[in-house]
């Protein structure tokens, strides 16, 4: 049995008429039609019912027809994984992620998975958390980093991390010498927030309404990394997560544990419908296994 005889029918079922199919295919449409004939003697039996010039697939030309559409797709990722696994050494890797995380954690991350494949092509892109959403929905990048939860239909997303929220101040504020810090002593406080766009804002506004306290909002930023760059100019306390905090901690600030506990959710998030890549199924387990290096609920440091 040709294989080509399969694709030629396959369209035709596809395209409704062997017209159309021709079209698809760029062949005449007698050479569809021979095609078809040929496949049917090579079969045994008829796949459609030709009325009034009209192609009518038959049950069991459908039953064929999925049977097909499985094997080519089958296929078709068998192709796909060969190819990645051939280029795994000298592929492409597009990643976009949100500040929170682009700046420490996938800075580190993808810094040291690019050295282990000096040939790898890769683009990285800092974007806020709706653009990455819209860049992964839209194919634009292999693999993005954002908030949980996400709820776009052209996008798969999955849990990467969970950390705490910790308190970043002046190392030379009031509070500095506490080892946690409540909700209830940063009344009136000089603070540095993040804007309302963010989800954690809002969780973060409902700690301090329960407490019944209102922090001194001095500065409202768009980025955790901007809240934690003022803490160290001494603008302002900020309360920002666990893995952005630790690339700021200094001389000139000290992070504490937040009370009561708050946790942010990151994920990985893929193109909905599309088989992943070796490179990128690489590059996400070189990832969990660089978060369980160094901790995802990651305490604060004494």
């Amino acid at each position: 049995m040709d294989v080509r005889h399969l694709e030629i029918f396959q369209a035709v079922v596809d395209a409704g008429t062997a017209t159309r199919a021709a079209q698809a295919l760029g062949l005449s449409q007698p050479a569809v039609s021979r095609n078809i004939k040929q496949l049917e003697k090579d079969l045994g039996f008829s796949l459609f019912d030709r009325a009034r010039g009209r192609l009518s697939p038959t049950p069991e030309a459908m039953r064929l027809h999925a049977e097909i559409v499985k094997a080519f797709t089958g296929i078709q990722k068998v192709v796909a994984t060969a190819r990645d696994i051939g280029n795994i050494a000298s592929g492409r890797l597009r990643v976009a992620a949100v500040p929170s995380l682009a700046q420490g954690l996938l800075r580190q991350a993808l810094g040291a998975f690019v050295k282990q494949i000096p040939s790898l092509t890769t683009s990285f892109e800092v974007r806020s958390h709706r653009m990455v959403v819209d860049l992964v929905a839209s194919r634009g990048v292999d693999i993005g980093i954002g908030t949980l939860p996400v709820t776009h239909p052209g996008v798969m997303a999955e849990h990467l991390c969970r950390p705490r929220a910790v308190c970043v101040l002046p190392s030379h504020h009031e509070l500095s010498k506490q080892q946690t810090i409540s909700a209830e002593m940063l009344d009136r406080i000089d603070f540095v927030t993040l804007s309302r766009r963010h989800n954690s804002r809002h969780r973060l506004d409902e700690i301090f309404l329960s407490a019944g306290v209102a922090p001194n909002i001095r500065v409202d930023v768009a980025t955790a990394e901007t809240a934690c760059s003022l803490a160290a100019e001494g603008v302002g306390v900020t309360v920002v997560n666990a893995l952005t905090a630790r690339r700021y901690a200094s001389e000139n600030v000290v992070i504490r544990d937040f009370v009561p506990e708050m946790r942010y959710e990151f994920g990985l998030l893929y193109p909905a419908k599309q088989p992943r890549s070796e490179i990128t199924q690489s590059f996400t387990a070189h990832l969990r296994e660089f978060l369980d290096q160094i901790g995802e609920g990651l305490h604060c440091p004494s």
